[in-house]
């Protein structure tokens, strides 16, 4: 149940070690990718009204975000299986897969959360804040509890094969925007 996710996520955590499900952990995945198109959508929407023009740009991004969301987990738990295997973890797809999902049902739920309450004169944005500080908080939580638990590690491993993800991440998006960069027309006045 979603609701656990929300109100004892370490519960939802150790039945998804007790009781392996992929179609279950799926399920998880594909709600956790609509919810946050439906934000991605509703937060172009508002912007598009904002400067009077609304269009299909807000169909386009969900789409695209559902898209990004439910490949990019499935890409990103096979990273955390292969991390977690190389430091000693025990276990396959199905707990990467499952880690991922865990830590992004909670952040899915606080992103439309925010998404709706933006839309609330003077206490919408410090709401967003709020909102979005708690659910990601409990989303991140949520990663390193899970791969502890899945891959039956510590919690210092744990954190270490999240480290790896992160940096991994944020190192692969560097190079591709470089290298995307010096692909683009004018490309010798970015080396400047």
């Amino acid at each position: 149940m979603v609701a656990r996710h929300i109100r004892k996520p370490t519960e939802a955590i150790l039945e998804s070690k007790k009781k392996k499900s992929m179609g279950k952990t799926v399920g998880y995945l594909v709600l956790s990718a609509v919810l946050l198109a439906i934000a991605a959508a509703i937060s172009a929407a508002k912007s598009g009204l904002l400067l009077g023009a609304v269009g299909t740009g807000p169909l386009v991004l969900a789409v695209g975000v559902f898209l990004l969301v439910f490949v990019g987990a499935f890409v990103a738990g096979w990273i955390v299986s292969l991390i977690a295997a190389i430091l000693g973890g025990k276990g396959d797809q199905y707990e990467g897969l499952t880690s991922v999902t865990n830590a992004l049902v909670v952040p899915s739920i606080g992103a439309l959360a925010a998404a709706l309450v933006s839309f609330i004169p003077y206490i919408g944005v410090p709401l967003v804040f709020l909102v979005l500080a708690i659910s990601i908080s409990v989303g991140l939580a949520s990663l390193y509890r899970s791969v502890k638990e899945l891959f039956s590690t510590d919690m210092i491993t744990a954190f270490v094969v999240v480290s790896v993800l992160s940096l991994a991440l944020i190192l692969a998006l560097v190079i591709t925007m470089i290298s995307l960069s010096a692909s683009l027309p004018f490309s010798s006045l970015a080396l400047l």
